[in-house]
């Protein structure tokens, strides 16, 4: 199994994809090529993050940066400055209207990628590992749980 230095999650619930999420992956995966980045970075279409009034939403790990209202004529930029500047696209920050402050939107229903395929969210990826499948479920999580968990 590959380990990648990047994991950009991109919502693939109904209202993303009617607002072309599925655009954004394209376009994310291209330019991942052209970049020469193919071995350091991993585009995954996800469930709904649960905030689809700003999306399309992409949420780049390890570092937990949440993009709102993402094209696909963003990707070149999300490339660019996030992956190969390390510098995040302010203009496409989430915004929290309490500190109006830009922060990463922390979602309890993350999702947890099992060999880049399925997904689970983590409430209940917790409960395998503590209840059930805990050797066999930890070896076929991508990411370690930590990094895409935060509780």
């Amino acid at each position: 199994m590959a380990n990648f230095k990047y994991h950009l999650l991109v919502c693939g619930g109904t209202g993303c994809k009617a607002s072309e999420s599925d655009r954004i992956v394209d376009a994310l995966n291209k330019e991942i090529t052209e970049n020469g980045l193919t071995g350091d970075a991993k585009v995954v279409a996800t469930g709904c993050f649960g905030f689809c009034e700003k999306g399309p939403i992409v949420k780049v790990l390890p570092d937990n940066t949440f993009y709102i209202r993402v094209t696909p004529n963003d990707a070149a930029e999300i490339i660019a400055e996030h992956l190969l500047k390390g510098r995040k696209v302010e203009r496409l920050l989430y915004l929290d209207p309490e500190t109006q402050e830009h922060q990463p939107f922390l979602i309890q229903n993350t999702w947890v990628f099992i060999k880049s395929k399925f997904a689970l969210p983590c409430a209940i990826a917790d409960l395998l590992i503590q209840k059930t499948l805990t050797k066999q479920f930890r070896e076929m999580l991508t990411l370690p749980l930590a990094t895409v968990c935060p509780n």
